[in-house]
């Protein structure tokens, strides 16, 4: 709960943000570990789905895109983390607001493409929302960028 309290209070304050995950990660990882009771888990999807639907854009990366590194938090089985990242793009699929959900294509591969991709994608959502999406934000630019809080390694 305090991981999330402190995403949501950092997400208000802020006039835009950049992160690697989402809060609908928040509650893949909560159905993915089962670690929250059926009941408790209702009202953190809608405060998540309200979330979301706030963002100016969400990029989804085919399983595999990066190369894995153990955090603690992911799990560490191959299948374990398609099965994560199956309850991630079903999470999505239920996205209502279409224009905010960006599958990045299979063939592209190459660092370059992907932000090009990325760039033209943001391009589309600021025309369609007259957005005021930042498309200055360059590779290794990280001046606009915030960091979110991530979830925490479970003890061992």
């Amino acid at each position: 709960a305090a991981l999330w309290n402190a995403r949501v209070s950092r997400e208000s304050v802020l006039p835009a943000f950049v992160a690697d995950n989402s809060s609908l990660d928040f509650i893949a990882y909560v159905l993915f570990y089962r670690c929250q009771h059926q009941a408790a888990v209702q009202p953190l999807l809608k405060e998540a789905w309200d979330r979301v639907r706030t963002y100016d854009a969400c990029f989804i990366l085919p399983f595999g895109a990066i190369p894995y590194v153990n955090d603690g938090i992911r799990p560490r089985r191959q299948e374990s983390q398609r099965n994560y990242q199956r309850i991630l793009e079903r999470l999505y699929r239920k996205q209502r607001k279409a224009t905010t959900v960006h599958r990045l294509p299979l063939d592209c591969r190459v660092e370059e493409e992907r932000l090009q991709w990325a760039i033209s994608a943001l391009s589309e959502v600021r025309q369609a929302t007259n957005s005021t999406v930042d498309l200055e934000l360059q590779m290794g630019d990280t001046s606009h960028a915030s960091p979110m809080p991530h979830p925490q390694p479970r003890p061992k």
